[in-house]
C-alpha cells in the first residue's frame, strides 16, 4: 500500500483518541496511523470474503497466491477492485507481481518450500559476541525465529539459554562461544521445507523427557517444556495443536515411545484436557525409544520456560469448526450394524437415514451420538458464544431437543460445574460458609444505614443501636457519618440510658474503626468486636436495617424527604410486639411492663395496677422481671439453638488443606473514569493458594 495506513481517514469524533504530544504541542491524527488496535482491522474488512481464499494479509502487505496462471490473473483482478472500491492506492515500487518467488516476513516463499530470507540472516550472522544477558536474549530472540529450520535447535541452543536463567552468573566461556558459532553455520545451511501435501497421510513422532518435550514432522522441528504432571500426556497433545493447520479435519498417526498413551483414544468417557481433542481423528501406535531417535534426542534438552495450561485451550474458531448439521450424519454412520439386532428388544431406538435416533414418550426422535462425541457437544451446547454458559437445566433442555444417550443429565451437570468460566463469572447464591455464633445477654449492635433521600432537617443516615437480649431498638437520624456522631450517640444515648454493654459488636465502617471511636469504648469498658467482612450473620443490626427501609417504604409513599419523621413511630412498633426469639415484647423485658398502644387505650382505658402498696408492687414487679428474664433466656436459648441446628444443617463448613487453590469472591465498585462496570466483571478471582488455616474457617491466602 502506499502509505499504508495513512490512507484510512478517522472519524471525527474520534480524533482525540489518536492525539500525541511532541515539543511542539499536542496533535491529533486525521487519518488511520500505526499502532491503533484498530489499524490491522482495516485490510481485513476491505478483503473480508477473500482472506485465506486467494489472499493473505499482515498489516500493510497483501499476497495473492492462485494455483494456476490463469486463475491469479482471476484473483489478482478481484483484490485489486475491492482495493479500488475502499479507496486504496498501491505504489508500484513496492509491487510485485506474477511472481513464482516471493519475500514474505522474513521468508523466502517458493514452489521448493520456505526457507529464510538470506538479507534477514545477515543480521544474525554478523551479530558480535554477546557481553551482557540482553545481548544474549536478542540473539535468541533471532535464531530463535528460524528454529524449525534447525534440527535440534533447543539442543544446539542450551548452552546460551541456561545463561538466561534466574540466579545464574553470566559468564561467557568456551562453550558459549562454540554453541554461538554453530548455531550461525547452521542457519547457512537451513533446509527447505517442503509444503505438506494433504492428499498423503500425516504422522506425528513424540517424545517426553522430564523436563520437555518435542515432536518433528519433515514439514518442521519443536520443542517445548512442561510441568512434570503432564509430561508424557501433553507431549502428543502439544504436537497436536501445533500442528493443527496440517491435521484438522484429516486422519493421521501418532507415533509415541509410551504405549501407556495408547488409552488416550480408548477412553469411552473422556473427561477434563482430553476432551478438548476429541475433534482429531488419529490413531496412537507405540514405537519403541530406540526407534524414536528424532524426537528423543530433542527431548533431552528442550527449550526453556513455562508457559501455562491455557495456551492449550482449543479457541472459538476449532468449535465453529465443525459442522453440526452435518458432523452428526458422519459421526452417526458408524451405527450401522445396528440393523442386525432385534427391533423388539430395543423399541425405543430406531436407524433413520443411516441414523440412529431415540424415541422418546412424547414420540419426538432424537439423535444418539457416539460415546466419543459427548464432550464435544457439550462444549458446543454449553461453551459456545451462542449458547452462553448457561447453567445445568438450561443446558440440559437445549440438548434434549435434539440429542439423548444415557446418563445425559448426569453428564449436563458434571460438565456445567467443573466449567471453570461459569465458576468465575457466576455469582453463587448461597451465603459464605461459616457457623452461626449464638451470641448471649449483654451484646450490644451498632450500624449505619444510607445514604436515604437528604431531608428538610439534613438528615441522610440513621444509626441504629440494638440489645441483643431484648431487641429493643433505638435509632438516631444523623447528618453525618461521623467517628464524632457514632460515638457521641453511644456515650448519650446508650451507656447514661442503659449503662455500657460488654460487648459492641459492629461491621467495619470508617466511624467505627477510628481511635476516637476505639477511645471510647475502652474508657467505659466495652469490648468492641468487628464483624467478618460480608458475613453479615454476626450483626443482628442488619436484619433491623432491612426491617426500617421497608417500613420507611410503607409510610412515606412518594414523600422520600420526610423519612425521619417516622421513625418513632416505626421503633415504637418495633419495641411494643412479641418477638419470636424471646416470647416477649422488647419493652417488656427491659421496662418490667408493657408500653400501651393506642388501641389498648381505646380497649383499656383504665391503667391496671398490680398493687395498691407501693411494697408489694415492687415485689410483683421485681418478680415478674426475674421470671420474664429467665424466660426470656431459655426462649432465646432454644431459638438460637433451632436456628443454629438448621443454619448448621444446611451449611456444611468449607474444609480447606494448606496448598489448595481456591476462588474469592470479588466486591469490586464501578469506577466510571475508567469505564470499569462492576456488574460486569467477574464475581470471582483467583485461583489463590492457601498458605495457612488461622481457624477454622479463617484461612490465609
Amino acid at each position: 500500500l502506499s502509505r499504508g495506513y495513512w490512507q484510512g481517514s478517522i472519524n471525527k469524533g474520534s480524533h482525540p483518541k489518536a492525539a500525541f504530544i511532541s515539543h511542539r504541542g499536542l496533535f491529533q491524527f486525521k487519518v488511520m496511523p500505526f499502532g491503533l488496535c484498530n489499524a490491522p482491522c482495516l485490510m481485513n474488512s476491505v478483503l473480508v470474503g477473500l482472506m485465506y481464499r486467494s489472499c493473505v494479509v499482515y498489516l500493510g502487505d497483501i499476497v495473492v497466491a492462485s494455483p494456476t496462471f490463469d486463475q491469479h490473473l482471476k484473483d489478482l483482478e478481484e483484490v485489486l477492485q475491492r482495493l479500488e472500491l475502499a479507496g486504496l492506492s498501491l505504489k508500484s515500487s513496492k509491487c510485485q507481481l506474477c511472481r513464482k518467488e516471493i519475500v514474505f516476513l522474513g521468508h523466502v516463499v517458493s514452489p521448493q518450500g520456505i526457507q529464510p530470507d538470506p538479507e534477514k540472516l545477515h543480521a544474525i550472522l554478523d551479530f558480535p559476541r554477546p557481553k551482557s544477558l540482553k545481548q544474549v536474549r536478542q540473539f535468541l530472540g533471532l535464531s530463535g525465529y528460524y528454529r524449525k529450520f534447525i534440527k535440534g535447535y533447543a539442543t544446539l541452543a542450551e548452552p546460551l539459554i541456561s545463561l538466561t536463567r534466574q540466579d545464574v552468573i553470566f559468564s561467557w566461556n568456551n562453550a558459549s562461544q562454540t554453541v554461538f558459532d554453530h548455531l550461525k553455520s547452521c542457519l547457512t545451511s537451513t533446509p527447505v521445507l517442503v509444503f505438506p501435501d494433504f492428499n498423503k497421510p500425516f504422522s506425528i513422532h513424540t517424545d517426553a523427557s522430564d523436563s520437555g518435550l518435542s515432536h518433528d514432522h519433515v514439514i518442521a522441528y519443536a520443542s517445548r517444556t512442561l510441568h512434570l504432571t503432564e509430561k508424557e500426556c501433553l507431549a502428543v497433545i502439544w504436537g497436536l495443536e501445533y500442528f493443527r493447520p496440517y491435521i484438522d479435519g484429516v486422519h493421521f498417526t501418532v507415533y509415541t515411545d509410551h504405549s501407556s498413551l495408547k488409552w488416550l483414544v480408548s477412553q469411552p468417557e473422556p473427561t477434563g484436557r482430553l476432551t478438548r481433542w476429541c475433534e482429531f481423528d488419529f490413531e496412537i501406535i507405540h514405537k519403541p525409544g530406540r526407534l524414536n531417535n528424532v524426537p528423543d534426542a530433542l527431548s533431552r534438552n528442550p527449550v526453556q520456560g513455562n508457559p501455562s495450561a491455557t495456551d492449550l485451550l482449543p479457541s472459538y474458531a476449532s468449535l465453529a469448526g465443525i459442522n453440526f448439521h452435518q458432523q452428526p450424519l458422519q459421526i452417526l454412520k458408524d451405527f450401522e450394524h445396528m440393523d442386525t439386532m432385534e427391533a423388539d428388544n430395543h423399541p425405543r431406538y430406531q436407524i433413520l437415514e443411516d441414523i440412529l435416533c431415540y424415541k422418546d414418550p412424547n414420540a419426538c426422535c432424537r439423535i444418539h451420538p457416539m460415546k466419543k462425541y459427548k464432550l464435544t457437544l457439550l462444549r458446543y451446547f454449553h461453551d459456545h458464544p451462542l449458547v452462553g454458559h448457561l447453567g445445568i437445566s438450561k443446558t440440559l433442555a437445549r440438548l434434549k431437543l435434539q440429542l439423548f444417550w444415557p446418563g445425559l443429565k448426569k453428564d449436563v451437570t458434571q460438565y456445567v460445574k467443573s466449567c471453570n468460566t461459569c465458576q468465575t463469572t457466576k455469582p453463587s447464591q448461597s451465603k459464605p460458609s461459616g457457623l452461626m455464633i449464638p451470641i448471649p445477654w449483654e451484646y450490644t449492635g451498632v450500624d449505619l444505614t444510607g445514604p436515604l433521600p437528604r431531608t428538610q432537617r439534613g438528615n441522610t443516615h440513621i444509626l441504629v443501636f440494638v440489645d441483643y437480649f431484648s431487641k429493643w431498638v433505638e435509632v438516631f437520624p444523623v447528618k453525618e457519618t461521623t467517628s464524632q456522631v457514632a460515638a457521641k450517640k453511644f456515650v448519650e444515648e446508650v451507656f447514661m440510658k442503659y449503662d455500657a454493654p460488654k460487648y459492641l459488636i459492629s461491621d467495619r465502617r470508617t466511624p467505627f474503626l477510628s481511635d476516637l471511636f476505639e477511645t471510647v469504648t475502652k474508657l467505659l469498658g466495652t469490648e468492641h468486636r468487628l464483624t467478618t467482612a460480608y458475613h453479615l450473620q454476626t450483626n443482628l443490626t442488619e436484619r433491623v436495617n432491612r426491617t426500617l427501609k421497608t417500613a420507611i417504604r410503607a409510610y412515606t409513599e412518594d414523600m422520600h424527604t420526610t423519612w425521619d419523621l417516622y421513625l418513632p413511630h416505626i421503633i415504637f412498633a418495633l419495641c411494643t410486639v412479641t418477638h419470636a426469639s424471646t416470647g416477649h415484647t422488647p419493652a417488656f423485658l427491659l421496662y418490667g411492663r408493657e408500653m400501651p398502644t393506642p388501641v389498648d387505650l381505646l380497649l383499656s382505658p383504665q391503667p391496671e395496677w398490680i398493687s395498691e402498696k407501693t411494697k408489694d408492687y415492687t415485689n410483683d414487679f421485681t418478680s415478674s422481671l426475674r421470671e420474664a428474664h429467665e424466660q426470656a433466656r431459655k426462649a432465646l436459648s432454644v431459638s438460637h439453638q433451632t436456628q443454629k441446628s438448621y443454619y448448621d444443617q444446611r451449611w456444611k463448613p468449607a474444609t480447606f488443606r494448606v496448598k489448595d487453590l481456591v476462588k474469592v469472591k470479588t466486591h469490586l465498585r464501578s469506577e466510571s473514569d475508567s469505564n470499569f462496570t462492576a456488574k460486569l466483571a467477574p464475581v470471582y478471582s483467583g485461583p489463590y493458594q492457601i498458605i495457612q488455616q488461622l481457624l477454622d474457617i479463617n484461612y490465609r491466602l
